[in-house]
């Protein structure tokens, strides 16, 4: 059996808080967005794909592995941005300053030791909060709402500490992906 998996960093409570204050303020703009629930709100390190249930162990290892490596990065919420892709989904995202070194050696970790079970990662990392997605909608549409985004005053959110890596399922249903976690590992 196959499993839909990625590791991420979960959000403290507080920054997932702050976070729902700017969904709330961009559904006022009445944008063609789909906020992310702020369960789902995370940092994606390593999107893994249809993997082999033999492997969940080794991945859980590789995750365990890794955040004994790492102490926990400062990092804060520092710009608002979209990400328009024509072929796939747009989003919304925050853009992440502070310790980002630390988040970007986590996952060349990762990705190190993911090649070694013979799974292919991507080419670029590019460390951010997905909070939004734009609904199915024309490109003049989404260009539209982007322009507003653009013009939305933001001002950067409290730093944080990621305290932890896991391994997530991503499961799809009729009301869109929900997640499971596998396993969860505390950075040092």
């Amino acid at each position: 059996m196959k499993h839909r998996l990625f590791i991420a960093a979960n959000l403290p409570r507080e920054t997932a808080l702050a976070i729902g204050k700017i969904q709330a303020d961009l559904e006022a703009l009445k944008l063609p967005l789909r906020p992310e629930p702020q369960e789902k709100l995370h940092i994606t390190f390593n999107f893994l794909g249809r993997i082999d249930e033999e492997k969940i162990s080794d991945i859980n290892e590789i995750v365990s592995k890794t955040a004994a490596s790492f102490s926990s990065p400062g990092l804060i919420p520092s710009f608002l941005d979209s990400m328009y892709n024509k072929h796939a989904d747009s989003y919304v995202y925050l853009g992440l300053s502070g310790d980002t070194d630390v988040l970007k050696s986590i996952y060349k970790s990762l990705s190190l030791e993911l090649s070694r079970i013979s799974l292919p990662m991507a080419e670029r990392y590019f460390p951010h909060i997905t909070i939004a997605r734009f609904q199915k909608a024309d490109p003049v549409t989404v260009k539209s709402a982007m322009d507003k985004i653009d013009q939305y005053e933001f001002n950067p959110l409290p730093a944080f500490a990621l305290d932890n890596i896991s391994l997530y399922e991503s499961l799809l249903s009729q009301k869109g992906s929900y997640f499971r976690l596998i396993g969860q590992q505390p950075l040092h």
